[in-house]
């Protein structure tokens, strides 16, 4: 079928290898420049077992799948780093996949408002040593904390089971699903 001397089936050839090229070449082009560098970057760090990322309409989430943290808050550090250098990206968030467990999740409930509370009053001191008593009646073997300009971070273990939390001191306003990489 001839349409002014344009082929029909010409054109849908060519526009069908286009789109193909078109999307095709954009597959490429993440994996090359984002995927590949990325795992490379977190490929040094023991604690983090596997990785992904999602685009959203906020941004870019990296999930990571956390297992025998030494030191939570250099971990995010280095992650963030790591995640906004090898995708030259700064809307990324970081979300935290672990073990955690039904005990381990009572826990850091109880833990979690003693944590807000030391946000809002900058008790500091005593959140740490009460954290340490919830943990210990809800018989959780390991309760850790540490705490920076803009975040306080949460390690909690119990066996084989691991909770690992991010609580944002409020300096960056809404996070709202993870933590953002770049502090």
């Amino acid at each position: 079928m001839k349409s002014t001397g344009v082929h029909i089936r010409t054109v849908a050839a060519s526009l069908a290898i286009a789109l193909v090229l078109l999307f095709g070449g954009r597959e490429v082009f993440i994996r090359t420049s984002v995927a590949r560098p990325l795992r490379i970057a977190l490929a040094s760090m023991p604690e983090i077992t596997s990785h992904s990322t999602e685009a959203t309409r906020k941004g870019m989430v990296l999930s990571l799948r956390l297992e025998g943290v030494n030191d939570l808050e250099e971990t995010m550090k280095r992650a963030s780093w790591a995640a906004s250098a090898a995708t030259k990206r700064d809307d990324i968030t970081i979300r935290i996949l672990d073990s955690r467990d039904d005990a381990l999740r009572e826990a850091y409930h109880r833990i979690h408002f003693v944590i807000q509370e030391a946000i809002s009053t900058g008790s500091f001191a005593s959140m740490e040593s009460r954290a340490q008593a919830i943990a210990k009646a809800a018989g959780v073997s390991s309760c850790r904390l540490w705490v920076d300009e803009e975040c306080v971070y949460i390690a909690l273990s119990n066996g084989s089971h691991e909770l690992y939390e991010v609580a944002p001191r409020g300096v960056r306003g809404d996070v709202g699903g993870g933590v953002p990489a770049t502090w």
